[in-house]
């Protein structure tokens, strides 16, 4: 049965096929992996943040996942704050600032996926 990752969600379908059908992936650029360094790096500050704040952080990187007739679809969640009794899911999202430019002009609309 093939599993999907959450994260895949808004990828192209023709890169989905091509990686489920075991085609050779393109390497990922340099600045992918900065990216990913520095969202990790606001993930534990906002974390932090919220410690310091008086939440407690539980279920950090919990994985989740939820089985159909024709796939499997799987990913994790950052966490769950809770305090005074209430709890929130936890989902930090970073991006680039030319992609926080783009969410400040358009919000959900610029992101359709």
């Amino acid at each position: 049965m093939l599993t999907f990752r959450a994260s895949e969600s808004g990828k192209c379908p023709r890169a989905l096929t091509a990686k489920y059908l075991d085609y050779e992936a393109i390497p990922a650029p340099d600045w992918l992996e900065r990216s990913a360094k520095e969202g990790k790096w606001h993930e534990e500050r906002i974390i932090a943040e919220l410690v310091a704040e008086g939440y407690e952080v539980s279920e950090s990187q919990f994985e989740c996942f939820r089985r159909f007739p024709e796939f499997v679809l799987t990913g994790h969640i950052d966490g769950i704050a809770s305090k005074d009794g209430v709890e929130y899911l936890l989902e930090i999202k970073s991006m680039s600032q030319f992609e926080f430019d783009r969410w400040m002009r358009g919000n959900f609309i610029e992101f359709p996926q």
